[in-house]
């Protein structure tokens, strides 16, 4: 076999090796953005205000008083939700710390002592509904209430509110628990914006 051939089959050896190390390294960065993609889950938000199959007894526009105190969570300072006191929103805390939601008095005796508290709204308190998202995350999917209170040091703060609600029918839809809203009397009902009051 003469140099020239030689020198051809070397070079071809070479860029088979090439070709075997650019398709391995394609398949492993492959292999990692499909796990990748599994571990962090697809997650969609679609804004159902305006679909009647989702209201429930979370009318957009009503408003509603505070049949109890309720705790402010907010991780952060990111998107806030209201809790009853010592309830369990099953949250975790990057630091592996587990979110549990104080008693009033607990709260009242240390409100700093949990970073994830952001306060307390007493009975009585005003709260608007403003908004419904269905949220998907893999399979998972939730109806969120976002509501604002109307009155207050938070007042106008947009906060999530499924938790006091209890599930009514289909489409995931909630309606408030009594212990903890009932309907303002004698509050004037606005609807959201882009929605029609129900007749």
């Amino acid at each position: 076999m003469g140099e020239r051939a030689k020198e051809i089959r070397a070079e071809a050896r070479r860029s088979d090796m090439r070709r075997l190390r650019l398709g391995a390294g394609l398949a492993v960065l492959s292999t990692a953005l499909a796990l990748s993609a599994c571990m962090k889950g697809e997650s969609t938000s679609t804004d159902v205000t305006t679909d009647k199959k989702y209201w429930g007894g979370f009318e957009p526009g009503h408003v509603y008083a505070l049949q109890q105190d309720l705790i402010m969570l907010s991780v952060d300072g990111r998107q806030a939700h209201l809790f009853v006191p010592g309830q369990n929103p099953g949250w975790e805390l990057a630091s592996g710390e587990k979110c549990m939601v104080p008693s009033v008095e607990e709260y009242r005796a240390a409100p700093h002592q949990r970073s994830y508290v952001a306060g307390l709204l007493p009975k009585g308190v005003r709260i608007r509904v403003v908004k419904l998202v269905l949220y998907s995350f893999s399979e998972d999917t939730q109806l969120e209430i976002h509501a604002q209170p109307t009155e207050g040091p938070f007042g106008g703060r947009d906060v999530e509110i499924q938790s006091l609600g209890a599930g009514v029918g289909d489409h995931l839809a909630l309606s408030p628990r009594a212990e903890c809203l009932k309907a303002a009397e004698g509050a004037a009902t606005l609807a959201a914006p882009g929605t029609a009051r129900a007749n």
